[in-house]
């Protein structure tokens, strides 16, 4: 992959304790710990993009010197990364790291949860039943795919490929 149209961001890891980190977390759809646990194998920069999925380089704070291959600078490129010419490794070392808010997002005043009931302006949920209802509509849909699936496949098999093709469209907007 180029790195050339990303969006890289730095994390400066040193920078956040384990709390900010899993906020951060939050803040960049990465799995919570990940940060937490890069840091604890030595990890103090990580590049990445999180608008299209990517880990760029990472940096530890030992010093790997240049024996490993993929070192620059104690730069450590990520696998799957086309390799980076040396301007494109000294331009991420110039990077300064990305400020990130860490402070826990709070509810609005239109909606809070006390007790499993989420409250908002106009209506009120019991968060239990909610996921009750939605198991059993998904318990539902997953049945009616089967039907649809089988009757779509009955349809191929009898060249009635015009049922088939609403068939196939209704599917999909199911799934």
């Amino acid at each position: 992959m180029n790195i050339k149209n990303l969006n890289i961001k730095l994390i400066d890891l040193r920078m956040y304790n384990d709390q900010q980190l899993s906020v951060i977390s939050e803040q960049v759809n990465i799995a919570d710990g990940c940060f937490q646990k890069m840091k604890k194998e030595g990890v103090v920069k990580f590049w990445f993009d999180n608008d299209a999925c990517v880990d760029i380089a990472c940096m530890y704070k030992e010093d790997l010197g240049e024996t490993y291959s993929g070192v620059y600078k104690g730069i450590v490129v990520i696998d799957g990364i086309d390799p980076l010419s040396k301007k494109e490794k000294d331009n991420l070392l110039k990077m300064k790291p990305t400020v990130f808010n860490t402070k826990k997002i709070k509810t609005t005043s239109d909606s809070k949860v006390i007790d499993k009931v989420v409250e908002t302006k106009n209506d009120t949920f019991d968060v239990d039943s909610l996921i009750k209802e939605k198991q059993l509509l998904d318990s539902k849909i997953s049945k009616l795919l089967k039907q649809m699936e089988s009757e779509l496949i009955l349809c191929v098999e009898n060249e009635n490929f015009e049922k088939a093709a609403i068939l196939r469209d209704k599917i999909n907007k199911l799934k």
